[in-house]
This record gives structure tokens, sequence and C-alpha cells, in this order.
């Protein structure tokens, strides 16, 4: 597995708690995992010898700073990212009231195993951004 691809939306949620912004928009592909490695889960996490250490450096936990549309881009099928994870960050951005868009792969994984859904992933990378940022 390329790291590199699994740090990309973990670095993207961590621009987007941190309130740092692209023109006005924060892309975020794939995760809103709790920690680095997703294979955790939040009772996993908190029942870790030093949870806050763990929930501290969880995006999700800094969503009440976040302002910028969020899109989401998931494979339900993700073992590197469990996919609740990502339903955990849309209740979060419900709560919250900001806004986000969400691109579901039914049976994809984390790197996505079909070109259609890179193309797709894409396509809608480039439409949100379009999008949010002309508004700007």
């Amino acid at each position: 597995m390329n790291n590199s691809l699994l740090r990309g939306g973990f670095f993207a949620v961590c621009a987007a708690a941190l309130s740092i912004r692209i023109a006005g928009a924060a892309p975020v592909h794939a995760d809103g995992a709790p920690v680095h490695s997703a294979a955790f889960t939040i009772e996993q996490i908190l029942s870790a010898p030093f949870p806050s250490d763990l929930v501290a450096s969880s995006p999700i936990s800094a969503v009440s700073t976040w302002r910028s549309p969020v899109l989401l881009i998931h494979g339900d099928d993700d073992r590197n990212v469990a996919f609740a994870e990502t339903m955990r960050l849309v209740e979060a951005l419900n709560r919250q009231g900001v806004d986000y868009q969400d691109l579901i792969f039914p049976d994809e994984i984390h790197g996505f195993l079909r070109h259609q859904s890179w193309v797709r992933a894409y396509h809608a990378t480039a439409d949100f951004l379009d999008a949010k940022l002309s508004a700007h």
C-alpha cells in the first residue's frame, strides 16, 4: 500500500480542522479517521493507554472549528478507514452546519480498484472546487 495515498486524506482533514482554507474550500478525500491508522474505532481509542493523546491527534476532534465546505470521497469496503468513521464525520458536520458533499463508492476499497472510480472522484473534486471557489 502506498502510504502517501493514506496520508493525503489525513492531512486534508487536518487542514480543515485547523481552519486552513484554500480560497474558502477544504476538499477532503476519503476519511475522517479517528487516528492516523483508521483501523481503530473511537471505542478502541478511548480504551487506549493514552486516549487523550490519540483523540487530540484526530482531525474529527476539532470538527467544531470547521467552516469550509468539505468533499468526502470514500469506498464503503475500505479496510484502511472504516466507513463508519465517515458517517461519524457526516453526523458531526451536520451538527456543525458545515456544507459538505459526499461521493460514496459501493464495494470500493481505500485505493479504489476500478479506473472509473478514480475518474469519478477526480471529476467530483474538480466540480466541487469549481463550484466552491467560483463563489469567492
